[in-house]
């Protein structure tokens, strides 16, 4: 994929960041898990990966960011010179977590794995209301995906 889609509301908060109280208080070596924040510029700069993140509640992404929409009154406003200002006026006090460079090997999925087949059917994908996809014989839950409220949208995958 070129593009990812993130809303900060259903992201776990340590995924996407950890703030400089938390940093001091649980130590790099005993969270194995770095932030988002860390890798985002990472992820586009060689990747060629592009962050779409719906976010409400860290600044500390001004810093990371090209382009920053604020969403007012319904209306889509460029905030990116006034954030980037805010950014230099507050500076956050977290460490950049990723210390090593990112390390991404090819995962490509062995054809043989994915077998849709159902009976005479070389190809049988259902869905069963919100809450399951058949796929060949397996069932994929998916009642926790908590964006999928509507028939359609499981049709749709």
């Amino acid at each position: 994929s070129t593009c990812l889609l993130l809303d900060e509301d259903t992201c776990a908060t340590n995924f996407m960041v950890r703030d400089a109280r938390m940093q001091a208080l649980v130590n790099k070596d005993s969270e194995p898990i770095t932030p988002f924040i860390d890798r985002v510029r990472e992820i586009h700069d060689e990747l060629g990966v592009s962050t779409v993140l719906v976010i409400g509640g860290s600044g500390d992404y001004f810093d990371v960011a090209d382009t920053v929409i604020l969403m007012k009154e319904y209306q889509a406003l460029d905030a990116t010179s006034d954030a980037k200002e805010i950014a230099s006026r507050f500076s956050t006090q977290r460490a950049k977590e990723a210390l090593l460079p990112l390390n991404m090997s090819q995962r490509i999925p062995i054809s043989s794995s994915i077998d849709a087949s159902r009976g005479r059917h070389s190809v049988k994908i259902d869905t069963q209301g919100l809450d399951t996809i058949r796929f060949g014989e397996e069932n994929v839950d998916v009642r926790y995906v908590e964006q999928l409220v509507d028939f359609s949208l499981v049709r749709a995958i």
